[in-house]
């Protein structure tokens, strides 16, 4: 005994807009370091059995301490956890605000193996877990490093065809169509472009679309957003237009450079050392806006998941990845009530299916689950014409008024082309789906109250914890 037997795990955390990747991470980090300062005492170990039921090493009582590393890294900012979780215990609790940049934190567990001769020989262990949090529009940006800027320009006009995205950059396309690429560079011509094209992108964030390449001109972080790497969009190719000195070539150029110097570095230095990712995604937002901006989510899923493909082609060979598991979640499901968790989870695995079955056939363990980082609502149950539903109650406004809704049924898969039309249909009416922001909860106790966060961990920690 006295010995230690230390393992790390690197875990990517990220989500598509407005998911509640900081609520998720700072609910978490509380469940886990929640009493363990006292975890001597059997009322502490039984405590944390209540919050966290199926996680395994605490089930089993084998999970001694965690402790939240006060330097966890050189070069990058922490996530400010004693912040956010000040701001959600407090008297007046505020929802934080979205993540702009990448950040990390480290959480050590120490605990006992439940293997006879290595809690013989090694008596207590600690696994070191990594956290690096960092905007879902990063990852986006994936795809660019294999394709040219002709390519990616073509593959975006085609996409701005689309009316949704139409009509937010009308300014932009306008100048694009009066604009000739072939004429000589002009500094001024690039960056009113560019701004134009930045509007747009920011417009269709603003509306809840996630679907947006480049990355960094809508999540900068700490680049500028005049900086030249930001000096390009979407240009027509015509033959002869990137000769050396046209405006097309000025773009292609500041593109490479976007490429070379920020969506590279980010994945080599970060994604090639994850092992475990976890993706957040507000699918009950997406029904509520409608067809529209679900159909943007499930394109910007699909981009996602092809970066977990280990095969002979994937587009991170030359990274040589090492993700094992992959976690996608709904979030805020304390909006619909228990009985319909089961329908987010099985939209998100229809939304899912083929590209996740495409990646399990290379190596990685996927998965679906159904979660709220921090239960702000309650429901109760009611009955209509012999029918059981729940209705959902929560808070709302500066004055914290109580609201009570039917949220409407989320369905199991897809719905169809004549589905959506009903859909649409009911909403003008008022009786479509209806899933509300509702305010942080007041909480009498220091506990954040959640929803299969536990089963969260246990998926992507359970098999390092034994």
């Amino acid at each position: 005994m006295g010995f230690y037997s230390d393992q790390k795990i690197r875990l990517g955390v990220t989500g598509l807009s407005r998911s509640g990747k900081t609520v998720f991470l700072t609910s978490l980090v509380h469940q886990l370091l929640r009493d363990t300062e006292i975890h001597e005492s059997i009322e502490a170990s039984r405590h944390r059995m209540r919050i966290l039921p199926f996680f395994d090493a605490v089930n089993q009582e084998r999970l001694l301490h965690v402790s939240l590393d006060a330097n966890p890294h050189k070069t990058l900012p922490p996530f400010r956890y004693e912040r956010f979780a000040r701001s959600l215990l407090s008297d007046h609790p505020e929802w934080p605000d979205s993540t702009s940049d990448i950040s990390f934190l480290r959480l050590n567990f120490h605990f006992i193996s439940k293997n006879g001769w290595h809690r013989t020989l090694f008596g207590q262990n600690i696994l070191s877990l990594e956290i690096v949090d960092y905007p879902g529009e990063w990852l986006l940006d994936l795809p660019l490093l294999s394709l040219s800027f002709a390519e990616w320009s073509a593959q975006m006009l085609v996409l701005f065809e689309e009316k949704h995205r139409r009509n937010r950059s009308v300014d932009w396309l306008k100048q694009i169509g009066e604009t000739n690429p072939s004429a000589p560079a002009n500094p001024a011509a690039i960056q009113e472009l560019r701004q134009k094209f930045a509007h747009s992108l920011k417009s269709l964030k603003y509306d809840g679309f996630s679907f947006l390449q480049p990355g960094r001109f809508v999540m900068p972080g700490d680049l500028a957003e005049d900086s030249d790497l930001l000096a390009f969009c979407p240009l027509p190719y015509q033959n002869g237009v990137d000769q050396p000195g046209t405006l097309y070539s000025a773009m292609q150029k500041n593109y490479q450079l976007y490429c070379q110097k920020l969506v590279k570095p980010f994945y080599k230095d970060w994604m090639a050392g994850l092992d475990r990712q976890i993706v957040l995604v507000d699918l009950l937002e997406n029904l509520n806006r409608g067809h529209d901006h679900f159909c943007d989510t499930q394109e910007a899923l699909k981009t996602i998941l092809k970066h977990f493909r280990h095969g002979s082609k994937g587009w991170l060979d030359w990274l040589n990845p090492s993700i094992d598991k992959v976690l996608f979640t709904v979030t805020k499901i304390d909006h619909v009530g228990p009985l319909q968790a089961h329908n987010c989870r099985l939209l998100l695995e229809d939304l899912l299916h083929d590209a996740m079955r495409v990646i399990g056939m290379h190596g990685v363990e996927c998965k679906t689950e159904a979660i709220s980082s921090l239960v702000s609502s309650h429901f109760y149950d009611e009955v209509a014409s012999g029918v059981r539903f729940q209705k959902v109650v929560g808070q709302e406004g500066k004055d914290r008024t109580p609201v009570s809704i039917y949220p409407g049924e989320v369905p199991q898969s897809i719905p169809s082309g004549k589905e959506w039309q009903k859909i649409q249909d009911a909403k003008a009416k008022g009786e479509s789906f209806c899933f509300p922001t509702f305010n942080p909860p007041l909480l009498e106790s220091r506990s954040m109250p959640h929803i299969h966060l536990d089963k969260v961990i246990q998926f992507l920690l359970g098999d390092n914890l034994k």
